[in-house]
């Protein structure tokens, strides 16, 4: 199978946990996706693909140029996957993307 190419960073972690929030950092159970606006519906069709829906409403940040999409995947009655695709809605944004840097590691990269 092959997948189409995106222009994506995948964030984990604290480097986007500070978007919309004024004090500590948050902290989820999801994987952030951050990709341009352009990219957007493929991903989405990439999810929706592998079984993942659009669970809410996007929503914005007040201080952060991007767009929030909740998917969510239910394994089973126990067992679901979050998956937050972070849209860029500005050049600063779109630079975190295009300045992001691959990291390898034993598995790979």
């Amino acid at each position: 199978m092959s997948l189409p190419t995106l222009d994506t960073n995948l964030s984990q972690g604290r480097c986007l946990s500070h978007i919309g929030t004024e004090h500590e950092p948050r902290f989820t159970r999801d994987i952030d996706l951050l990709v341009d606006s352009e990219d957007y519906e493929k991903t989405k069709g990439i999810l929706e693909k592998d079984e993942y829906f659009e669970s809410a409403s996007p929503w914005t940040f007040p201080n952060v140029a991007v767009e929030l999409h909740r998917f969510l995947k239910i394994a089973n009655e126990e067992d679901e996957m979050l998956i937050d695709i972070l849209v860029a809605k500005s050049e600063e944004v779109r630079m975190i993307i295009r300045n992001a840097v691959e990291a390898e590691s034993e598995e790979g990269v």
